[in-house]
């Protein structure tokens, strides 16, 4: 009520002067002007926690005063640390200091100094005040402070606190940890000493025997590593007393590696995955066994690693999710069941299931890792242009080229993003390799369009095998593409009543055979002497089967309907190259064929008396008629039509 009536004065008196300044044409003095504010209390000076109420009063330049206390004036600390003040004016203690409290009154500011002294410890209580414990174990005290403020406070790590024994023959005591060993069978007084002021309590050693040892869990006793596992142990003595005897035994574990003790007793801190038993000795006691099973760390923290950041397209990477675990482990789990990947734009970069990133378009993703346990993280992901990986060179259907021949290859770029593209022939570079020669280009060589022509003549002996290389800006083909330069020509005859034109092969090297896919060649071969082909060149023989099939899966020089020769078709190849030249086994000689063994053909013979079929043979070496035959091995030549002469 009576700030209401000193505000009502106020406001008249200050209506009042309004008025007279507005009729007056003077500067004369204004005697209601704020020009200090007083602040008092009952008190300036008291402990922490306590708390006392401050008043202030405003001085007007006319000598004349009004109330600044309570919500009047905005009230201010400048150390909190020390006191605090409330919108009332009420400041309270925090802790030992002094500081200034502030009332703002209008823009005027009053302060007073108020000094916090430390709380008045009046008591010491000693726990626990009685205690009777069997000789050989240990007691921990504590020592509580009872201030002048009714607070109580622990005084257990305070350096200026000192315990001693009455009787140290009975049981002694460390000043910094208040523990009391026993000694003896006996009596005596343990006592706290504070800034003057003592608590003491009385502690029995009693003779009882221990009769059994037990430890218990305080937990589960399934525990992740990186995390604490804590045990009690109790013991029980002949007068049927049951003591916590949790700091006085020895703990043990079968297994460090897997559980550890630590250096508070009772407590192990799981290390890794794994199983191990506890126990705990007390003189020659041992308690029972509490087994202990550490599982795999809780994860803690995830986050993604990648290679990098910045991918052509179509190249990716298994990115790392490498997860923090309690126990200070670390582990990639990426493929984690618990572990979900996903991109805010797949037509960029896609992410399986497992981790693997895979550039699918140009521009920007962000890959999210997220997993059942509530981690995640993100990382953005910039995918630019496919770039050449590689090139593949495109070979023909057939690898085998007679002499004179040639054939096409081509060069397919390969890009990053699994497309390819024909590159222009100038644009690479190619080469033939015989595996010794990196330029080779004697008998056979490619000129820059990729094509491969055959040089050789009729004088050499068996097929080349040269590899062919492409490179473009320095990459060349990974994979291995050949090319099988031939030594034998293949052969034409022409009949002109019939239009006829054909082309024959010659026997074929066992090594030939084998190039040209003719898998029947390994059954039988024979070896020349050098008059009717190349001394000591093994030279294939079939079977008529064999030979009849051999010819319809060639593939040789481009063409692939070849088939076996009739006996008028061998003879008129030996009446074109051989008759009339007058030089024994001409066809080798001046053909290359070689001849030491006569060729199936396809024109039956007479059957022989046991009812075999039987087939003309034709030896192209002297021109000279063969006996049908069965199944003796000889050479083979196939033949194909021609619609033109090759």
């Amino acid at each position: 009520m009576f700030n209401i009536v000193s505000k009502l004065r106020f406001i008249a008196l200050f209506s009042l002067l309004f008025i007279m300044s507005a009729c007056s044409d003077s500067d004369d003095f204004n005697p209601y002007v704020v020009t200090d504010v007083q602040v008092v209390s009952d008190k300036t000076t008291f402990p922490a926690n306590d708390s006392q109420l401050l008043e202030a009063t405003a001085i007007y330049s006319g000598g004349t005063t009004t109330d600044a206390s309570s919500h009047n004036s905005i009230w201010t600390s400048n150390d909190e640390s020390i006191a605090i003040v409330n919108a009332e004016g009420v400041v309270k203690g925090v802790s030992h200091g002094t500081t200034l409290i502030n009332a703002n009154y209008n823009g005027v500011i009053g302060s007073i100094s108020i000094t916090i002294t430390e709380v008045l410890l009046v008591t010491i209580e000693v726990q626990p005040p009685v205690k009777n414990i069997p000789l050989g174990l240990h007691m921990k005290y504590q020592a509580v402070g009872i201030y002048s403020d009714n607070s109580k406070h622990i005084l257990d790590h305070d350096s200026d606190i000192h315990w001693d024994s009455s009787d140290v023959s009975v049981a002694t005591i460390d000043n910094e940890t208040a523990i009391a060993k026993t000694l003896k069978v006996g009596e005596t007084i343990i006592t706290v000493a504070f800034q003057g002021i003592e608590g003491n309590a009385t502690l029995y050693v009693t003779d009882e025997a221990l009769v059994s040892l037990t430890i218990s869990p305080v937990s589960d006793t399934s525990i992740p590593a990186g995390y604490p596992l804590s045990f009690t142990a109790e013991a029980r003595y002949t007068d049927d007393s049951n003591i916590d005897v949790t700091d006085d035994v020895e703990w043990h574990t079968t297994e460090y590696t897997f559980l550890n003790t630590t250096d508070d007793q009772g407590t192990f801190l799981a290390i890794a995955p794994g199983n191990s038993d506890v126990t705990a000795t007390l003189g020659l006691k041992t308690s029972n066994v509490i087994p202990v099973t550490v599982t795999h760390g809780i994860l803690e923290s995830v986050v993604i690693e990648a290679p990098k950041t910045s991918y052509a397209n179509g190249y990716g990477d298994n990115l790392i999710a490498n997860g923090s675990f309690s126990g200070d482990s670390q582990e990639d789990i990426a493929e984690a069941d618990n572990v979900h990947w996903t991109s805010t734009d797949t037509s960029v970069g896609t992410i399986s299931s497992d981790g693997y990133f895979k550039a699918t378009g140009e521009g920007v993703t962000t890959i999210t890792l997220n997993t059942d346990e509530g981690f995640s993280d993100t990382e953005d992901f910039t995918v630019t242009p496919a770039v050449p990986t590689g090139i593949h060179v495109v070979k023909p259907i057939d690898l085998f080229i007679s002499p004179g021949e040639n054939r096409q290859y081509f060069v397919r770029q390969l890009m990053s993003d699994d497309t390819e593209e024909v590159i222009d022939s100038p644009l690479v570079s190619w080469y033939l390799n015989d595996g010794i020669d990196a330029n080779y280009n004697d008998s056979a060589y490619i000129d820059a369009s990729g094509v491969v022509h055959n040089q050789l003549d009729s004088g050499e002996v068996g097929t080349l095998k040269l590899s062919v290389q492409a490179y473009i800006n320095g990459i060349s083909n990974q994979d291995e593409t050949f090319s099988y330069i031939g030594a034998v020509k293949t052969l034409q005859t022409d009949n002109e009543e019939t239009d006829e034109h054909l082309s024959f092969v010659g026997s074929l090297t066992y090594e030939d055979s084998r190039l040209v896919g003719m898998k029947y060649s390994v059954y039988t071969g024979y070896i020349e002497d050098g008059v009717s082909g190349p001394s000591g060149v093994k030279f294939s023989r079939l079977s008529h089967t064999l030979a009849e099939n051999a010819c319809k899966d060639l593939v040789y020089n481009k063409h692939v309907d070849y088939r076996l020769p009739t006996y008028d078709e061998l003879a008129a190849l030996w009446d074109k190259y051989a008759e009339n030249s007058g030089i024994p086994y001409a066809l080798y000689t001046e053909q290359n064929w070689s001849v030491g063994v006569p060729f199936w053909t396809s024109t039956p013979g007479e059957d022989t008396a046991e009812g075999d079929k039987t087939f003309q043979i034709f030896d192209l070496g002297t021109g000279i008629d063969k006996l049908p035959a069965v199944n003796t091995p000889y050479y083979v030549s196939c033949v194909r039509n021609n619609d033109f002469l090759e």
